[in-house]
């Protein structure tokens, strides 16, 4: 899996397209989608289908997801709200109400042959809803990097309005989890999911940062073992998944959270972190995303009318929501078009979603697939 993600890469870096979609795209030759439909016999031999051999390759997956969104939090710079304008929140405010209202509406209308759960559908409206109104954070930020736009006021009401959306879109996603966790929405478990999320946030701020700030300082300046540090960022990563976990949200909630405390460490080593995101980008990510697409059939898509449906509806209420957003709140035609079309990037966000939906019994496979679509 690993090395056909490797080639998809590649040759997608070559033709000047995305890396993920290479990863994901050898993951659909390598899964049902056409290695399994025209070869069954072979792909049984390949990936055998006993549970217990392919939770050891969802494994490793999961904690390439888990990492994914470390490094996604050490991309989220919070430094960023301190100058938001007027612009940038009342652009991710409507960015993200309108996809959400309508992202509900179309779970409320969907016909219980997507749902995996026909009886939970104000659940998987809520999730689907929450699907389609987050964004990609780090996808945002490469496409401004490589259109050098990082320094001007277009950029920077776009990476405020994407750091909003993300925290936003995050939290919304780990109470659904919660909740779904539970069976059922209740009010009480809502409200004491919220307050453990809360009292995490805040343990975060209070405890957490002041904490590694000492530690990673302490490493650095004391430790005789190789890479200490980057022990201390994964120990810390995965004890926050597990906490966020047992809480009720999903464990890269906690994950992305470490990645943000850490990014305002001022003593963290930049050569660790590149270390770190080498080994989750070169290998745990593209076994993640090609394990995404061996989950995928698009034989289940019944000629793809609904998937036209959510692809027109997701795309359609980021840039309708954010154009108006970014009009109210001051800015021109084209800079609000702009800002509309840069929210537009779910990229490795969705896939994680995807992922999370599936995991949790939200999505059934032919939902799943068209999600990732």
């Amino acid at each position: 899996v690993c090395s056909s993600d490797l080639a998809g890469a590649e040759l997608c870096r070559r033709l000047g397209f995305p890396v993920v979609i290479g990863e994901l795209l050898a993951g659909l030759l390598l899964g049902p989608s056409v290695f399994g439909h025209f070869a069954p016999g072979l792909f049984t031999l390949t990936f055998p289908q006993q549970a217990m051999q392919y939770h050891l390759l969802e494994v490793v997956g999961i904690l390439g997801m888990v990492l994914l969104l470390l490094m996604t939090g050490l991309e989220t710079d919070l430094r960023l709200l301190r100058g938001l304008g007027r612009s940038a929140l009342v652009a991710s405010a409507a960015g993200m109400a309108l996809p959400f209202a309508m992202g509900f509406g179309l779970g409320m209308w969907m016909p219980e042959g997507y749902l995996a759960a026909p009886q939970q559908r104000i659940l998987f409206s809520l999730f689907l809803a929450t699907a389609l109104s987050i964004s990609a954070m780090p996808v945002i930020a490469k496409i401004l990097m490589d259109l050098d736009l990082t320094r001007r006021n277009i950029g920077v009401v776009i990476l405020s309005a994407g750091v909003i959306d993300d925290t936003t879109g995050w939290l919304m996603l780990s109470l659904i989890a919660g909740a779904v966790s539970q069976g059922a929405v209740k009010l009480t478990d809502l409200a004491k999911t919220l307050g453990l999320t809360a009292a995490f946030l805040v343990a975060s701020a209070v405890i957490l940062y002041p904490l590694l700030r000492w530690l990673v300082r302490l490493t650095a300046q004391r430790a005789r073992t190789p890479d200490s540090d980057m022990v201390l960022i994964i120990c810390v990563t995965l004890i926050c998944a597990a906490i966020t976990e047992w809480i009720g949200i999903h464990a890269v909630f906690g994950a992305f959270v470490v990645g943000v405390v850490l990014r305002q460490v001022p003593s963290l080593r930049a050569e660790s972190v590149q270390r770190i995101e080498g080994f989750v980008l070169s290998i745990l990510g593209p076994i993640f995303f090609g394990i995404v697409g061996l989950k995928v059939d698009i034989w289940q898509l019944q000629g793809g009318g609904m998937l036209a449906i959510v692809l027109t509806v997701a795309c359609l209420g980021k840039l309708i929501g954010c154009s108006a957003g970014g009009m109210l709140g001051g800015m021109r035609f084209w800079e609000s078009l702009s800002v509309a079309v840069a929210m537009n990037a779910r990229g490795a966000m969705e896939l994680v979603v995807a992922m999370i939906g599936l995991s949790l019994g939200i999505l059934n496979q032919q939902m799943f697939s068209i999600i990732v679509c």
